[in-house]
């Protein structure tokens, strides 16, 4: 099922983004994250039901919908890009000029954001 996903550096991601403690990047998070989701697949015996019900969505764009279904998992926490999460939550020393900023240091919505806006422009 090794479908290749999008490269966190197209979302302006680079080892300096932290995901969960100081020794954890984002990139490292999301890598681990896909590992864990393909020995789940394969466990599981998960890739013909997948692609069963991609195919019955649309044949045609099954590729396309394929990577979205996978990307939807690896860029999960996009949002984390967010530099008053990183100041805040993540207490990372090059995002310190943010950690008194009034706005969200919310990760969330971001990471929605910015993964529909990448695919609508695929679509």
């Amino acid at each position: 099922m090794k479908i290749k996903t999008t490269p966190l550096s197209k979302f302006g991601i680079d080892e300096s983004i932290l995901a969960h403690s100081p020794s954890e990047t984002l990139q490292e998070h999301s890598d681990l994250t896909l590992k864990y989701f393909y020995k789940i697949i394969e466990d599981k015996n998960l890739e013909s039901l997948i692609d069963g019900l991609i195919m019955s969505i649309d044949k045609d764009n099954f590729e396309l919908i394929k990577t979205m279904f996978i990307d939807v998992i690896y860029l999960h926490d996009l949002g984390k890009k967010n530099p008053i999460f990183q100041a805040r939550k993540m207490n990372n020393p090059k995002f310190k000029e943010f950690y008194n900023s009034t706005k969200s240091s919310s990760h969330s919505k971001l990471s929605s954001d910015e993964y529909l806006r990448y695919y609508k422009e695929k679509l």
